[in-house]
């Protein structure tokens, strides 16, 4: 409804219609009361998740969809900003490893000031992608089997994730997604302490306030301390 309701409110400026917009204060009844709050993963969720990925890896190689769930656990990045990688987007011989997040013709960002980051990589994420670039025979896309120099196949990446967590060990009947992980980032910067200013710029949020507008943020290096502090827990 609100995209039809900016689609006409659009069309009656751009003709200049001297017409009222009857979708702009459309009521629907019990609107937002059946929205289901996102989970995220707990902790021991997490680790059977990394566990599922090593049996996985081990019996039969790595592939684009396991590379794909260990850079999200890892980041907190959004699903859409994962698969549409450029393999110039990763710089995993810095001083610090990350990706270069921006927009692409294929794939855009979900606002064009907090989403637009450079985002550290532990050295779990830098595997999986190291594995992504050996897989792609040298595409200008870190993830071909999702993207190619039209769209971004966000819908088939989830589908398939989705669908391989769900039917892994502790992780059935979970209602989790791949979706999920972003929010457990989140869950791992708070327990950690981690000032929520740096938790936004690491997972590409808005900081209210006009102070945040101001200079370049934090060092990648100081973003990656917080991240690597997060995700320690994992490992144990």
């Amino acid at each position: 409804m609100n995209c039809i309701n900016a689609a006409v409110k659009r069309a009656i400026k751009e003709n200049e219609l001297n017409i009222n917009n009857q979708f702009s204060s459309v009521e629907i009844p019990n609107a937002g009361k059946d929205a289901q709050d996102r989970l995220p993963f707990n902790l021991a969720q997490l680790k059977s998740l990394h566990r599922a990925v090593d049996e996985w890896v081990v019996t039969k190689g790595w592939d684009q969809p396991r590379c794909i769930v260990v850079v999200l656990a890892e980041t907190g990045c959004r699903l859409g900003e994962v698969t549409g990688l450029a393999s110039t987007d990763v710089y995993l011989d810095a001083e610090t490893p990350y990706l270069d997040l921006k927009e692409h013709p294929w794939r855009s960002l979900k606002n064009d000031r907090a989403s637009v980051r450079k985002v550290p990589l532990t050295p779990r994420a830098v595997e999986a992608i190291r594995a992504a670039l050996a897989l792609n025979d040298g595409s200008k896309f870190l993830f071909p089997q999702y993207t190619n120099a039209e769209k971004c196949n966000v819908n088939s990446a989830s589908a398939t994730l989705n669908k391989w967590i769900r039917t892994r060990d502790n992780l059935q009947d979970s209602g989790l997604t791949c979706h999920s992980l972003r929010h457990s980032m989140k869950d791992r910067l708070r327990a950690v302490q981690c000032p929520d200013s740096v938790q936004d710029q690491i997972l590409g949020h808005t900081t209210p306030g006009i102070g945040a507008r101001y200079g370049q943020g934090y060092p990648l290096n100081l973003l990656a301390e917080w991240v690597n502090r997060a995700v320690e827990p994992m490992r144990s």
